[in-house]
C-alpha cells in the first residue's frame, strides 16, 4: 500500500516537527500491527514568507495605482503551495495577489477548473509593475 500526502507550513521548523511526527506515526502504528513500513517526506517547497521593505514599496505602489483602500499589505497568511518561497528565501521580494475576481462573481480559485482569468487585469498589472519599477529605480 503506498499513501501519498502533501504538508504544508508556515516555516522550515513546523515543516520538520510536521515529518517527525508523521514518521513517528507511521512507525507507531505499524509496530502495533506487527508491520513495516517505508517512510519518505521530501522538503520541496518552502514558505513563502514576504520581507517587510518589499512588501512597503509594493504596497505603495497598488495604493498608488488601485487605492489605498484596496490593498492589504498584512493580509493574514494563507496556505498555498509557491515555489516563489524558495527565491524568498535568497532574495528579498514580495510575493502578491493581483486579485483578478469580478464583483459578479463567483469566483473559482486558481487551479480550479472552473477558474476565468479577467482579462480586464492584465492593464492593472502593467500599470502596478510600472509604478513599481519607477519607485524603485534611481533617478
Amino acid at each position: 500500500m503506498t499513501i501519498l500526502g502533501d504538508a504544508r507550513s508556515y516555516t522550515r521548523k513546523t515543516g520538520e516537527l510536521i515529518e517527525t511526527r508523521m514518521r513517528e506515526i507511521c512507525e507507531g502504528i505499524c509496530r502495533t500491527h506487527r508491520a513495516t513500513c517505508e517512510f519518505r517526506y521530501t522538503h520541496e517547497f518552502a514558505a513563502t514568507s514576504n520581507w517587510k521593505e518589499q512588501t512597503a514599496y509594493a504596497a505603495a505602489a497598488a495604493a498608488a495605482v488601485v487605492g489605498a483602500d484596496r490593498v492589504d499589505a498584512a493580509c493574514a497568511p494563507f496556505m498555498s503551495s509557491e515555489d516563489f518561497g524558495v527565491f524568498l528565501e535568497q532574495v528579498p521580494g514580495c510575493f502578491l495577489v493581483l486579485g483578478t475576481g469580478t464583483p459578479d462573481g463567483p469566483n473559482a480559485p486558481l487551479h480550479n477548473s472552473r477558474f476565468d482569468y479577467n482579462d480586464e487585469m492584465l492593464l492593472t498589472g502593467a500599470e502596478f509593475f510600472a509604478e513599481l519599477v519607477r519607485r524603485r529605480l534611481p533617478e
